[in-house]
């Protein structure tokens, strides 16, 4: 999608402890750190998408969670569909130990074996994701926590319900080594699970608004 790649403009930031003390032994453990990220039309994004619309991407950080909760406003005069996914890459000290929980009995499209046909639809087993090569899958009906899990390290994602599907994405050896964005060994140590809206576009009607999320927590 374009608004990856488009300049955002900074709205808010706040950084706050709640309760408890500052420093030392005492430090606050439910300090908060927010920003508020905002993409508007412009000549530029009409060039790529026909349509008025105010984007909002929210970034809250907690002692062991981190936050991301999108926006979409249409500010224009006529409805308009979209679809999104929140390009989360999350590293893993080996992608080959990693193993991705919660999807099991879902239907998913592999956009490796089936790149030009997105109807077709496969089952995942009653088993984890496993990585053992280019991996490029849109999980359909996501409704619960998805844990991740490699050596040493715990991570649970959470997505709301107007975001039903998930991305599970690694590029693999061959196709990481034509990305000019990641090192050669890149793929080794990242893995992508994204809560998007894919399967069924949302669509806007005008002076309307739709809201997305996505929780990491540690453990």
């Amino acid at each position: 999608g374009f608004a990856r790649t488009q300049p955002w403009s900074l709205a808010s930031d706040t950084a706050a402890a709640e309760t408890g003390t500052e420093g030392g032994a005492d430090a606050d453990t439910d300090a908060v750190a927010e920003a508020g990220l905002i993409l508007t039309s412009t000549p530029t994004t009409r060039a790529l998408w026909p349509h008025e619309f105010d984007a909002r991407l929210t970034v809250r950080l907690e002692s062991g969670s981190l936050r991301l909760t999108f926006e979409v406003a249409n500010t224009g005069t006529d409805a308009f569909p979209f679809a999104l996914a929140l390009h989360t890459y999350l590293r893993t000290p080996d992608v080959g130990q990693t193993l991705l929980t919660g999807l099991e009995g879902l239907h998913y499209w592999d956009a490796v074996a089936h790149l030009q046909q997105p109807d077709v639809r496969q089952l995942q087993p009653a088993a984890p994701v496993g990585f053992g090569g280019e991996t490029d899958r849109v999980y359909a009906g996501v409704a619960r926590p998805l844990t991740m899990s490699a050596p040493g390290a715990v991570l649970t994602v959470r997505q709301s319900a107007s975001l039903p599907d998930a991305v599970v994405w690694n590029p693999g050896a061959d196709r990481c080594a034509q990305l000019e964005d990641m090192p050669p060994d890149g793929w080794r140590h990242m893995v992508c699970a994204e809560a998007a809206c894919i399967n069924q576009p949302v669509t806007l009607l005008p002076g309307t608004s739709w809201q997305g999320w996505q929780e990491l927590r540690v453990g």
